[in-house]
């Protein structure tokens, strides 16, 4: 069965805070990404270590 992963992201101008959940609601993973370029976002999402659908 495929894993489900639901991601919150509090963007600001200069550094955004990531939080990735499983489907049992623990917390994945849990970061503060600092320029939000997407390689340091993309640097946070590969923890999950899964591909990533995203969806605005």
């Amino acid at each position: 069965m495929k894993k489900v992963y639901y991601a919150g992201i509090d963007y600001h101008k200069n550094y955004s805070t990531v939080c990735i959940l499983d489907a049992d609601r623990s917390v994945v993973v849990e970061a503060t990404v600092r320029s939000n370029t997407k390689e340091n976002f993309a640097t946070v999402f590969s923890r999950v270590g899964c591909a990533i659908s995203v969806g605005f």
